[in-house]
C-alpha cells in the first residue's frame, strides 16, 4: 500500500510527459510582415537579367536575423528553395547559407517565369532530420519581386 502512491505519481507523470511534444510552426513572411519574435527577413532582389534567349532570370538575396528575443535558437538552420511551375513542382534544394555581421544570407538566381508559385522556406529545428519539428518560414518570392 505504501508503494501505490508513488507509483501512482510515476505513473501520471509519465503520461503528462508523454502528451508533450516538440511544436511546429509555420509562418508566412510579407513585406508588410518580414518576421515575428524571433526572426526576421529582409529580403532584396540584387539582379535581374536576360541571357540570350532565355527569358528573365532574378537574384534574390535573404538575410535572416535573430530577434532580441531569440536567445535560445535552435541549433540546424537552412534554407529551401521551392520550385513551382503553377500547381506542378519541379524541383527543390537547400541553398548555402553564409554567416556574417548582416546575419544568416542566402542567396540565389530563379528564372522569373517560376516565380509565381515558387516559396523560400527557413527552417530552425532540433537537428537535421527534424524536418517537422521547429520554426518554418516562408514566402512566395512574386511577393519580392518589383513588377517591370
Amino acid at each position: 500500500m505504501k508503494l501505490l502512491a508513488p507509483f501512482l505519481v510515476l505513473v501520471c507523470s509519465l503520461v503528462f510527459v508523454s502528451q508533450t511534444h516538440a511544436e511546429n510552426t509555420s509562418t508566412r513572411v510579407t513585406r508588410k510582415k518580414p518576421g515575428d519574435h524571433l526572426w526576421s527577413f529582409t529580403v532584396k532582389v540584387t539582379d535581374r537579367f536576360q541571357p540570350a534567349g532565355d527569358g528573365e532570370y532574378v537574384r534574390f538575396q535573404v538575410t535572416v536575423n535573430p530577434t532580441a528575443a531569440n536567445t535560445h535558437p535552435l541549433p540546424h538552420r537552412v534554407g529551401t528553395l521551392k520550385v513551382y511551375n503553377d500547381k506542378e513542382f519541379v524541383s527543390s534544394c537547400e541553398l548555402k547559407m553564409t554567416e556574417g555581421r548582416e546575419g544568416l544570407t542566402f542567396t540565389f538566381l530563379i528564372a522569373e517565369k517560376y516565380a509565381e508559385k515558387s516559396t523560400f522556406v527557413f527552417s530552425e529545428t532540433t537537428d537535421a532530420d527534424a524536418e517537422l519539428c521547429g520554426c518554418h518560414y516562408w514566402f512566395y518570392l512574386k511577393d519580392f519581386v518589383e513588377a517591370k
